[in-house]
């Protein structure tokens, strides 16, 4: 926000040297009205121009607050030497219990912005400017539709350099060329087929059914017999509509009872091979058995032979 005030006596009074005064460190968030009073009335006269640039104040502690500043132009070095002597260091309490001191000092930039604004020569004067007379007297004419001139006759003569007229002469030859190859190409083959008088063999076989000479098929039951490849799935697709479809369920009855016939095996002779394994052990144990006592037997007789002979 800039502020600039300025008056009629103060302009007139405005000499060539110019005593700029700047003002920092102000409160953030004060404005002019608030700010004059503090001047003191001793020094107000004296300013013959102001500009007041407002701070801000952001809210937390991530970026800082900007201070506001103030621009004053004095009539004399005195009066600005006196202001900046008796205003440097004044404390001002903002609203918020803050306090502030001003920093007063001659601002490095002493250029003012002009207060007249100077008048054009040139305001109101176009309706006397040729270039405008000239434009409104095109604007009143009838403007006729003056097509471009035809390129075929504006063109101008193509240039050729050597290396234009090299490029065309091998440029031709590869055309003589290749039209030479397909001439002797043509030739050569129209002399072999004006050789061939004989017409196609046609085949001997056809289709009893429909007729045709291709993808032929013999009849494995009828030697001599010919079908194509259609015939043939067209007669299976006929056998197999035509065929009696057996019930679903007749066919599970019949495989659940050859499951009951097929357990049934299993467990008779699982069993018998069980029965005979038995047999087989008990016999075994039973000639152990016997073996043992047996030689049991032999061995006391030994025993009680030795014994009466050493006796």
């Amino acid at each position: 926000m800039v502020q600039s005030i300025d008056t009629a006596d103060s302009v007139a009074k405005m000499a060539k040297e110019v005593f700029k005064v700047v003002v920092r460190l102000l409160p953030p968030e004060i404005t002019m009205e608030q700010l004059e009073p503090t001047f003191g009335e001793a020094h107000l006269p004296a300013m013959m121009w102001k500009s007041f640039q407002a701070g801000k104040r952001y809210k937390g502690e991530s970026k800082p607050s900007r201070n506001s500043r103030c621009y004053m132009q004095f009539e004399s070095l005195e009066e600005a030497e006196a202001f900046v002597k008796d205003y440097h260091g004044h404390s001002i309490v903002d609203g918020q219990g803050e306090t502030f001191r001003a920093v007063a000092c001659f601002a490095p930039y002493q250029k003012v912005p002009r207060l007249k604004s100077q008048k054009d020569p040139r305001d109101g004067t176009i309706e006397d400017d040729a270039t405008y007379k000239e434009f409104v007297e095109d604007l009143s004419k009838k403007k006729v539709y003056v097509g471009p001139d035809d390129p075929r006759k504006t063109r101008e003569k193509e240039t050729t350099t050597p290396l234009i007229e090299h490029i065309r002469q091998k440029a031709k030859e590869r055309k003589e060329r290749s039209e030479r190859r397909i001439k002797d190409r043509n030739q050569k083959w129209k002399g072999y087929m004006d050789g061939i008088t004989e017409e196609p063999k046609k085949s001997k076989f056809k289709c009893s059914e429909c007729g045709t000479a291709r993808s032929l098929e013999e009849d494995p039951d009828n030697r001599g017999t010919f079908y194509c490849t259609p015939c043939w799935e067209s007669f299976e697709t006929e056998s197999w509509e035509a065929a009696p479809k057996k019930s679903k369920k007749k066919k599970k009855d019949k495989d659940k009872e050859e499951y009951y016939e097929e357990s049934w095996e299993e467990e008779t002779t699982s069993k018998k091979k069980k029965k005979k394994k038995g047999k087989d052990e008990d016999e075994w144990w039973e000639g152990y058995a016997e073996d043992d006592s047996e030689a049991r037997r032999k061995k006391e007789e030994e025993r009680q032979g030795s014994r009466r002979v050493g006796s």
